[in-house]
């Protein structure tokens, strides 16, 4: 009776760890599975994790308006065009900010042509502060 409970109770383990992990969010663009409507900044906690994604996400010549479809309006994040006479035309910066054990932000800034496409790659900055 022992080992049929045992054996029982084994595969009800198993059997929640591979739907635990059948289930899990794709935070990889590069999966055919990535749902880009599915994006969270919390998803990320470094600067090197999240650079290469917002980089796939958005290559050079990515539209503004999907670039702020997924920071801002998907991904809760801030944006505040940058001064035209310090910066330029067209750069605009987005701040999420959030808290784990600490507060943190990520800070990205896109420079945008006269189209309103990205003209490089987002510059992309992550840092906590003690409490």
């Amino acid at each position: 009776m022992r080992i049929a409970v045992f054996n029982l109770f084994f595969v009800l383990v198993v059997c929640v760890s591979v739907a635990a992990c059948a289930s899990s969010k794709v935070t990889d663009p590069r999966d055919p599975k990535f749902d880009a409507t599915q994006f969270r900044f919390e998803d990320y906690s470094s600067k090197s994790e999240i650079s290469p994604i917002i980089h796939h996400m958005f290559p050079v010549g990515t539209d503004r308006s999907y670039v702020e479809k997924i920071l801002v309006d998907i991904g809760q994040a801030s944006s505040f065009p940058l001064p035209e006479k310090i910066f330029g035309e067209n750069q605009v910066r987005y701040t999420y900010r959030y808290r784990k054990m600490m507060p943190c932000s990520f800070i990205l800034k896109a420079d945008y042509d006269s189209n309103q496409r990205l003209k490089d790659e987002i510059w992309i900055n992550f840092g906590c502060s003690a409490l």
